[in-house]
């Protein structure tokens, strides 16, 4: 299962983790498909996370993340599988600059915890606890930390972020992780109510560490490019709704590991405020 930090909240759709200031209450739906492959392996992972924000000031916004994930893995014709509830995100993302005077412009610090509230006691046919890896929960308690910028160019809207999690050190440490996401959004000059979007997702981890393996894990970490077009479309002013696949551009993962194949994204936006 993903492990980075672009994994975390919202790496695509409809922006990203560091999109503007929220305004009122917002709830969204963010539903993601990965799979992984290689000779006689594979996996994959559907996440499917419920986010609500909410404009606490005109400056500072909360955002809550839990996510609900199935993992599954096969390798020479043997199946495990785990499900249940994921870690809790919980987050709060600061404007340093605003202006919304014509166009939207903003730069935003995001900080936050990862706390270790998923399900990691999933067990094999045997009873065996399946690996940590499989896991929905990381039992462990990751921070994160950032910046984002809204920037846009009358109809043209730009828009990236950086953030970085370090993960708690316990028996079993997932590698700390970069992850870094930059796109652009243009609504359709012929359907006012739709827009299309193009994003580049940069993911960097450093290997895990577990004290059963006698320090590094070697088939763990590395870095991945996805592009990742989608299109949007807004038949309320309130609501928004979104789909994408991030495309695989460059993979260079350490070790023997699984690649990624394309990974389906949508998402379904409702905001119940459009003013603070």
């Amino acid at each position: 299962p993903p492990t980075s930090a672009a994994q975390v909240g919202l790496s695509s759709l409809p922006r990203g983790l560091g999109a503007g200031s929220a305004k009122g209450l917002g709830v969204s739906a963010l539903f993601k498909y990965s799979e992984r492959s290689a000779a006689g392996m594979r996996s994959e992972s559907l996440r499917n996370s419920l986010i609500v924000d909410y404009g606490v000031t005109k400056r500072l916004t909360g955002v809550l993340i839990l996510p609900y994930i199935h993992n599954e893995s096969e390798s020479s014709g043997q199946k495990q599988s785990a499900s249940g509830l994921g870690d809790l995100v919980v987050l709060g993302k600061f404007a340093l600059y605003q202006d919304h005077r014509i166009l939207d412009r903003e730069i935003l610090l995001i900080a936050g915890l990862e706390l270790p509230t998923g399900y990691n006691d999933a067990k094999d046919s045997r009873g065996q606890r399946l690996p940590l890896t499989l896991q929905p929960g990381s039992d462990s308690l990751d921070w994160l930390a950032g910046a984002a910028v809204v920037w846009s160019y009358w109809k043209l809207a730009l828009y990236g972020d950086a953030i970085y999690k370090r993960s708690g050190r316990e028996s079993y440490t997932f590698g700390d992780s970069v992850g870094l996401n930059a796109g652009a959004n243009l609504p359709l000059e012929f359907a006012p109510k739709f827009s299309v979007s193009a994003e580049l997702n940069y993911e960097l981890a450093r290997r895990d560490r577990s004290h059963f393996a006698g320090g590094i894990v070697a088939d763990t970490g590395g870095e991945s490019l996805f592009l990742t077009p989608s299109v949007q479309a807004r038949p309320r002013p309130n609501l928004s709704i979104a789909a994408g696949v991030q495309i695989p551009v460059y993979q260079n993962l350490n070790g023997a590991q699984l690649k990624s194949g394309l990974n389906p994204i949508a998402s379904l936006s409702l905001r119940f405020s459009t003013s603070r």
